[in-house]
């Protein structure tokens, strides 16, 4: 994660200490999963499969090119719901918004040598928020406080 690095080599973010650089990184290993876990899920319904059934067969090889998993082994791939149950019970509804809130920081503040593209980064927060909202909603726990309805 592009964000992760950036936020590790700020001078000025909320990672300044070990303990806090330890807990992004174990953050944003288990967020890239849980990201896999929910395009795992969005892959099998019904309509997505339509809707790649009518696309071109080129563009449908780039499509599954590009949609490669990584982080996930053959059981969580069978099970992407455990995967999902398993980081919201790991992480509060609230410590996730703070952790993506200070990514999102780190990344804004960043003024080292990395090339960082800064125009989209709302709508990349944004989306990230998004999908822990889903997260959260999907893993159908009792208690969803912290999420606005």
């Amino acid at each position: 994660m592009y964000w992760q690095q950036l936020a590790l080599t700020n001078d000025n973010s909320a990672y300044e200490e070990g303990g806090a650089r330890e807990d992004l990184m174990d953050f944003c290993q288990e967020f890239l999963k849980l990201i896999e876990a929910l395009h795992v899920l969005n892959n099998s319904s019904n309509s997505r499969k339509k809707w790649l059934s009518k696309l071109p067969s080129e563009q449908r090889e780039v499509i599954a090119e590009m949609n490669q998993l990584e982080r996930l082994s053959e059981d969580e791939i069978a099970k992407p719901k455990l995967v999902i149950k398993a980081f919201c019970g790991s992480f509060s509804y609230s410590y996730t918004n703070s952790e993506i809130s200070d990514l999102l920081d780190a990344v804004i503040t960043y003024e080292g040598e990395k090339k960082v593209y800064k125009h989209n980064l709302i709508l990349s927060y944004l989306c990230m928020n998004c999908l822990l909202r889903i997260a959260y909603i999907n893993s159908k726990k009792k208690n969803l406080s912290g999420i606005n309805k």
